[in-house]
């Protein structure tokens, strides 16, 4: 996956974030863990950070309950 982004950063010249989306009805274990690696194995690799590390808003933050 980090490649697939590094790829598509350098395909449109680069960008400032990175958005994820989710959807309600995904297995929650699954979407925890792709949200981990996301985190830590692919944004740590890319050619600059997404925002400072300040502006950065944690997992599940915005969440309703």
């Amino acid at each position: 996956m980090t490649q697939k982004v590094k790829d598509l950063y350098e395909y449109t010249g680069g960008f400032g974030v990175l958005s994820v989306a989710g959807h309600d009805w995904d297995d929650a274990g699954q979407s925890e863990e792709s949200m981990r690696l996301l985190a830590e194995e692919v944004r740590p690799n890319l050619p600059t950070p997404a925002a400072p590390e300040e502006q950065v808003m944690p997992v599940g933050a915005g969440q309703q309950s």
